[in-house]
């Protein structure tokens, strides 16, 4: 009888990782070249859609990983930086493959970048700083959606941190300077509206500094918002909606400093249950009608296909939080504007929510007001597609290369709910299923985390339509 060996485990161990490569190396922050720790690094195996494998950096930044053979990517992002990645071409963009053998001992140096800056003074008709003034950043597209906020010190003075590439809006809020009086929200330099205003281009580990703003004084209101309710709603808490922000209070209380202008109102119940909208132009102080409280509008999704439907307000600021529910479910919505959109199987596509109101969104728009029972049939069609193909370079197959779908139309982009997103695998494939029978344009680039209509109109782009095959040249952005 032969006699069994036990080894230890420290030799099982070893035993296991004898046909691993190693990556390992170092998180750095780009312009200081000091060692970045308690980083997020993350290691994705290409053509893998399993959970990729993630480490901290340590105290030096350092970090390893022993992987099987095969092509990785190899990215890292820390509080306050934009993620890095091994092989970037642009510091906004993705980055390349690393190719591992059993006897790979990588080492590369992730250079972290910190999110871009605009800051600037608020001044009155002297140049004398103002204080305490609420200033608000835009991405430089419509709708507008706040992206950061901030104020002003003693001096005047502000800084508005935390933001990606790209072009932006700066624009006061407003504050109370007198019993009636106060300083007007404007568009740097002095504009009323954003076709007026001047434009500012951020880049990461850049300050875009010197941006000077001049309100103008006017009237503010104090508008009083009471609430009409049943005894059993509770506590009703009131949001004023305008195209600066949203203000929240519960009861119905007076909001001090409005600025005239248009403004969605809706109340909502802490318990859930009731709530009111409209929408009114507030251009006189005092209290307006109370709210009528109701009882939420009961919705059904309904479809032949069970779905999830992803739900979120929608209002003057822009979208709030994502909900999702089961169709043939009653759902209680509370009275307002609201977009919706669905991930169906492969072997269908999304046509449209009834009774729906289509804008530019890339969600399907609804409103509910007071209608109790809400229906709301989600249509799909069987009639699907598929676009495949190859990501090439020089008639190379380049694998782990961000490919994007661009519907030429924007019907078409409700019906898939944005812009639908891919990696070509270890042969450069890649391959989009339940597509509406339409005309795309195929992105394959590293270089953007996201395509909009800027990237589209500065590409010579082909346009396709879903069913063949087709080859892609990897697509390189003006540095």
């Amino acid at each position: 009888m032969a006699a069994r060996v036990f080894l230890p485990a420290s030799s099982l161990l070893f035993a296991g990782c004898l046909c691993a490569g190693v990556i390992k190396g170092v998180v750095l922050e780009h312009a200081s070249g000091y060692p970045l720790s308690r980083a997020t690094v993350t290691l994705r195996a290409v053509g893998d859609r399993s959970k990729p494998r993630t480490q901290t950096s340590g105290r030096a930044g350092q970090f390893d990983f022993q992987v099987p053979p095969g092509l990785y990517l190899l990215s890292a992002v820390r509080e306050s930086y934009a993620p890095g990645a091994f092989g970037q071409r642009r510091p906004e963009g993705f980055g390349a493959p690393i190719e591992v053998t059993k006897d790979s001992d990588f080492f590369t140096e992730l250079r972290l970048r910190r999110m871009g800056v605009i800051s600037g003074r608020v001044l009155d008709e002297n140049r004398v700083g103002l204080p305490e003034v609420p200033v608000l950043a835009y991405r430089a597209r419509q709708p507008l959606r706040i992206v950061a906020t901030g104020k002003t010190d003693e001096r005047g003075m502000f800084r508005l941190y935390g933001l990606a590439t790209g072009k932006y809006y700066v624009r006061t809020g407003a504050k109370t300077i007198g019993a009636d009086d106060g300083w007007l929200p404007v568009f740097a330099p002095e504009g009323r509206d954003s076709r007026e205003a001047r434009v500012y281009d951020v880049r990461l580990d850049q300050e875009t500094h010197e941006v000077e703003l001049f309100p103008p004084t006017g009237r503010l209101i104090d508008v009083q918002v009471p609430v009409a309710a049943p005894e059993d709603a509770g506590p009703v808490q009131v949001t004023l909606a305008g195209d600066t922000g949203r203000r929240t209070q519960t009861g119905g209380g007076v909001f001090a400093g409005v600025v005239p202008g248009l403004y969605e109102i809706y109340a909502e119940s802490l318990n859930g249950k009731y709530s009111a909208w409209l929408e009114r132009t507030l251009d006189r102080a005092g209290a307006i009608a109370p709210l009528q409280v109701t009882e939420n509008d009961q919705v059904l999704f309904r479809s032949e296909t069970p779905l999830k439907v992803k739900v979120r307000r929608i209002d003057l600021t822009g979208p709030g939080e994502v909900k999702e529910y089961a169709t043939g479910n009653h759902v209680s919505l509370p009275s307002g504007r609201w977009e919706m959109t669905a991930t169906p199987p492969k072997t269908h596509h999304l046509v449209s929510f009834g009774y729906t109101r289509n804008f530019s969104s890339d969600w399907f728009q609804l409103e509910i007001a007071r209608s109790r029972l809400v229906l709301v049939p989600v249509h799909l069609s069987d009639k699907v597609k598929a676009l495949e193909g190859r990501v090439v370079e020089k008639k190379q197959p380049r694998p782990g290369v961000p490919v994007f779908l661009w519907p030429v139309k924007p019907e078409t982009r409700r019906q898939l709910g944005g812009i639908p997103q891919t990696i070509s695998d270890e042969q450069g494939r890649f391959r989009f299923e339940g597509l509406p029978d339409a005309e795309y344009k195929v992105v394959a680039t590293a270089d953007y985390q996201e395509i909009d209509e800027e990237v589209i109109e500065n590409g010579a782009f082909a346009t396709v339509v879903a069913g063949p095959v087709v080859e892609v040249e990897t697509y390189l952005a003006p540095l």
